[in-house]
């Protein structure tokens, strides 16, 4: 079984630190073979033991999460390059079943806008006062604070603050991508 899982997110190492290098190696090593496979599955038997060719949850552990909790396996960034095989051992068939079904309705990786230098300030502030303006009046909406007939209003506020600007923007940073 492959799973491919893509979280768009990020590591950071101080400009201050003076183990950098260290630091770098250590995370250039969580994606080899053999950090995927250490950070999976743990070192040697020590968290899964392997009988007659299948790998078994050792009994000291409960569950995933109970491995989570006690390991570090599958936490923050020791989850960057995982093999999800090692969730599925202690899983029933029922949930190795749902498990299957389930990964036939995950979408496709989408590669985000490809935003330019000279956008990057405009996109910051416009999405950031279109989208407390979209939480502020969507709890307003959802709270009864505000009717539903003034929709139209809330999407032109929103166009007020710039929202045709921003998708106009998008619409070309994500031409940039093909």
């Amino acid at each position: 079984m492959s799973i491919h899982i893509y979280i768009e997110a990020g590591v950071a190492v101080s400009s201050k630190s003076n183990k950098s290098k260290e630091i770098l190696q250590a995370y250039d090593w969580f994606f080899s073979e053999e950090g995927k496979e250490v950070l999976s599955w743990g070192k040697g038997d020590e968290v899964y033991v392997t009988d007659n060719g299948v790998k078994k949850l050792r009994p000291e552990y409960l569950d995933v999460s109970d491995v989570r909790k006690k390991t570090g396996l599958a936490t923050n960034t020791a989850y960057a390059w995982f093999d999800y095989d090692a969730h599925l051992v202690p899983a029933t068939e029922e949930q190795r079943q749902a498990y299957e079904l389930a990964r036939q309705h995950d979408s496709a990786f989408r590669v985000g806008p490809q935003y330019v230098e000279s956008e990057l300030n405009r996109v910051s502030l416009l999405q950031t006062a279109i989208n407390k303006h979209r939480e502020e009046q969507i709890t307003r909406f959802i709270l009864g604070d505000r009717d539903l007939s003034e929709w139209d209003q809330y999407v032109q506020e929103a166009i007020n603050l710039g929202l045709d600007e921003l998708m106009d923007i998008t619409r070309e940073a994500y031409k940039r991508v093909n």
